[in-house]
């Protein structure tokens, strides 16, 4: 939960309110929440118009705008514990997965190709996703609001280019309800594919394995990933 809360300043210039985020100052990067700030007022800036009722996407997660009492505009979040989505006044999950997908895509030189999916957009999720201990992620090229991930079990058995033995759920509800182990790298590129397995995740792209670069986010939480 939050225990800071921080406003923006140069959103009243621009005759719109301003906006008051809560964030845990144990959590979250203060790095962070000043890019957020400043992307804030920029938008205002550029004419973008906020109310309530108004959805902003912080990385891959889709955010609400609720009217405060005071004339500001709040920033709400789901909790990431419950389906459907439960409401909270947070930047903390927003934040912290934005920084993880990063330091994903750059671990393996991807940094310049961060591609944030929305959380409210479709995936193709196999039967049997979630019931073994390792899966596989691949992200292929599709239109809104799919958001490309299709998630696979690790049976060698299912064919799993073949879309109509998958569902169709929302990017949220698996992340949440089923794997969260996905959250990391759902801001790789289109043509790229995770194996996540006990030892470690294998990233490839167009099939090819990815290096992962020394000291980068993949090789301390995973030193023999990679390799």
């Amino acid at each position: 939960m939050a225990d800071l809360e921080v406003t923006t300043a140069r959103c009243s210039e621009y005759g719109h309110p301003e906006f008051r985020l809560g964030y845990d100052s144990d959590l979250v990067f203060e790095d962070d929440v000043r890019f957020l700030v400043k992307t804030l007022e920029q938008s205002v800036a550029d004419g973008a118009r906020f109310e309530d009722g108004s959805t902003i996407q912080i990385g891959w997660m889709t955010t609400r705008v609720r009217a405060a009492s005071d004339g500001t505009l709040s920033i709400q979040e789901p909790d990431n514990i419950h389906t459907p989505i439960w409401w909270i006044d947070s930047i903390n999950h927003s934040l912290i997965h934005r920084r993880l997908q990063r330091g994903v895509c750059a671990s393996v030189g991807r940094q310049n190709e961060v591609d944030f999916p929305a959380s409210l957009h479709d995936a193709w999720v196999c039967q049997c996703f979630g019931e073994t201990d390792g899966f596989g992620m691949r992200r292929f090229e599709v239109d809104e609001p799919h958001s490309g991930w299709m998630f696979s079990c690790d049976d060698p058995g299912h064919d799993h280019s073949d879309t109509s033995t998958c569902a169709r759920m929302q990017l949220y509800e698996v992340a949440v309800g089923i794997e969260p182990r996905v959250i990391p790298y759902l801001a790789l590129p289109v043509g790229t594919t995770a194996l996540l397995r006990a030892e470690g995740p294998t990233i490839l792209a167009d099939g090819e394995q990815l290096e992962v670069r020394p000291g980068s986010l993949l090789a301390r939480n995973f030193p023999t990933s990679g390799r």
